[in-house]
């Protein structure tokens, strides 16, 4: 029986349990408690599952499907979504890019929308590409400079492209009321330190041996300096590289000045305990962790290179540094410890910045423009 109140339809079939999957949950949970009818389709036990059936969001369990030429799939999903009355269909993983293409060449009566958290990686302006490009009615990117790939590497028509950036809640960062001391207390880390923080899954891509590198040519010359990594190790997959960076640690003598923590689901309490917010990676597209510490109202230092330069103004509300280079970061960390009046002056305006940007309320209503 059709449903006849239109509805905003998000598929994904991703089965990780990454950024991607909890930017994609946050977005439809927010547009659902803000009166939107919202239905996730999703495989049974994914993230984006668990997510709808926390958040008491309408969920249809969809099998999963070929990447490419799963007609078959493709028009069960083109009646589910007829059934479902849906006038807006989100995909949000590039697997499942051409599988929406193919339900709309089923089912015309829906506006088709790609959510973009990646960069596009490569030229894509064969027939083909073409072909799926031409499909989708709209196509979101987080960032200008995303966006400008778009248009660089296809032929995508440039009317389609919004800019809408993924957004934060900010009630999870400025809602703890806890002190700096209580929450360093609370993570068993020093009260007198100047505490230079990273978080994210311990993975060479995270640079936190680049970390490591800056905390050993700093402690010579600032011996109050600590760091604090917070992540969890890919069992299988960075067990390996978690004993090079603690080999690294006992090799340079830097027992007494960094200390590993569990990833902290209350993510205040981590940002509340730190003076100082590293970015590692040697390229993040669209750093939610970028974002979360900038509304934070701590100084940031992040890699110059992905999204990251154009989250933080081009340096105006942060420090860039060249990836993969450790020493450099130590010279932007120094710099931060010597000036602190100003770089606090300059976490406060950037504060203030991702708050007018960067917010989930801000990413509705940008996505509810285009609904109505």
């Amino acid at each position: 029986m059709k449903n006849s109140n239109p509805s905003i339809v998000f598929f994904c079939s991703s089965p990780a349990r990454g950024g991607l999957e909890l930017n994609v949950g946050n977005l439809a949970t927010a547009l659902a408690k803000r009166g939107n009818n919202v239905i996730i389709y999703s495989p049974k036990n994914t993230l984006i599952s668990e997510i709808a059936e926390n958040n008491q969001i309408q969920i249809r369990y969809f099998p999963e499907h070929s990447k490419y030429f799963d007609f078959k799939k493709a028009k069960m999903l083109a009646n589910m979504l007829l059934e479902d009355n849906c006038k807006y269909l989100i995909i949000t993983h590039s697997q499942d890019m051409e599988f929406g293409a193919i339900a709309k060449f089923f089912n015309h009566n829906f506006k088709l929308i790609f959510h973009q958290q990646m960069h596009i990686g490569r030229r894509k302006k064969d027939p083909i590409h073409n072909w799926r490009f031409n499909r989708y009615d709209y196509w979101i990117s987080p960032l200008q400079i995303i966006a400008d790939d778009m248009l660089r590497l296809t032929n995508i028509d440039p009317k389609k492209i919004k800019i809408i950036p993924l957004g934060v809640d900010p009630n999870r960062l400025q809602n703890a009321n806890i002190s700096k001391s209580e929450a360093r207390k609370k993570l068993n880390l020093p009260d007198d330190k100047f505490i230079v923080g990273i978080i994210g899954r311990i993975d060479q891509q995270k640079g936190q041996h680049i970390f490591l590198e800056a905390l050993n040519y700093l402690k010579a010359d600032f011996p109050n300096i600590y760091g604090v990594i917070s992540g969890e190790i890919t069992q299988g997959h960075s067990d390996k590289y978690f004993q090079t960076l603690q080999e690294y640690i006992h090799k340079n003598h830097l027992e007494n000045f960094v200390q590993f923590i569990n990833y902290q689901k209350d993510i205040q309490i981590f940002y509340s305990a730190i003076d100082c917010f590293v970015l590692a990676s040697s390229s993040e597209t669209y750093g939610m962790v970028t974002v979360e510490a900038l509304m934070s109202g701590i100084p940031v230092i992040a890699t110059n290179s992905g999204g990251t330069p154009e989250i933080i103004n081009y340096g105006e509300y942060g420090f860039l540094y060249t990836p993969n280079s450790s020493l450099e970061l130590s010279q932007k960390i120094a710099l931060t410890i010597q000036n602190q009046s100003q770089i606090l002056q300059m976490a406060k305006n950037a504060q203030k910045f991702s708050l007018e940007n960067f917010t989930i309320e801000i990413e509705c209503k940008k996505f509810e423009e285009i609904f109505t």
